[in-house]
């Protein structure tokens, strides 16, 4: 796989999620009356547009840009859309554990950056960070809303069930893999691991879409 092939895997990840964002404006328009928090739900996707911008120009941009701030981009709006859920299902909390690990994350994503450059490792910090916060976005949408409020959450908590998944094969696959610095020459499991988030991140919204309309019903 060339660096040409995986740069346009990176552009077709953009347009998915202009696609998904554009969802989640009329999703956000029609419903922020009656549920405000869904504001939270769609500046995640704002965020992650930018950061797969910012990934997809690395080479162009500086490392501090299409690495560290991308990637804290990426963390910050999952947390966003955390607070969003919480705030939908009336189970807001106080978010000081997910705060520490955002910092904690920067400071190791930096060190692997600039200190001991190593993509493999930097993956596997991503996918960890992630990983804490898909799973309590799982929980919370399987076991932490109302009972009368799960049939509608159900398929949205499978989905971040999923990406936890997703994350805890990537962390091994990477663990095993030769050392290499250069994000589009990572071999195929990345790869595959990036069109399968693309794929979560589609179902994700019309998941989330859903659960809103199911609620309204």
């Amino acid at each position: 796989m060339t660096t040409v092939d995986i740069r346009i895997i990176f552009v077709i990840h953009i347009f998915l999620i202009l696609l998904c964002a554009v969802v989640m404006v009329f999703l956000w328009w029609q419903n922020r009356k009656r549920f405000p928090e869904i504001g939270l739900w769609l500046a995640d996707y704002i965020l992650q547009f930018a950061a797969i911008i910012f990934i997809t120009l690395r080479g162009i941009l500086p490392d501090l840009i299409s690495v560290i701030l991308a990637h804290i981009i990426i963390i910050s709006g999952t947390i966003m859309l955390y607070i969003g859920l919480g705030r939908y299902v009336g189970r807001e909390s106080r978010q000081w554990h997910n705060y520490v690990m955002l910092i904690v994350f920067t400071i190791v994503h930096a060190y692997l950056t600039y200190v001991y450059p190593d993509i493999e490792l930097r993956t596997v910090n991503s996918s960890l960070a992630l990983i804490y916060i898909y799973s309590q976005c799982a929980w919370l949408m399987l076991r932490g809303v109302a009972p009368d409020l799960r049939p509608a959450s159900r398929m949205t908590g499978i989905v971040f069930s999923l990406f936890c998944l997703v994350g805890v094969i990537q962390i091994t696959v990477n663990l095993s893999l030769p050392r290499t610095n250069d994000l589009f020459v990572t071999g195929f499991v990345n790869l595959y691991a990036i069109i399968t988030f693309q794929i979560l991140f589609v179902a994700l919204t019309f998941a989330l879409f859903l659960m809103v309309s199911r609620r309204l019903s």
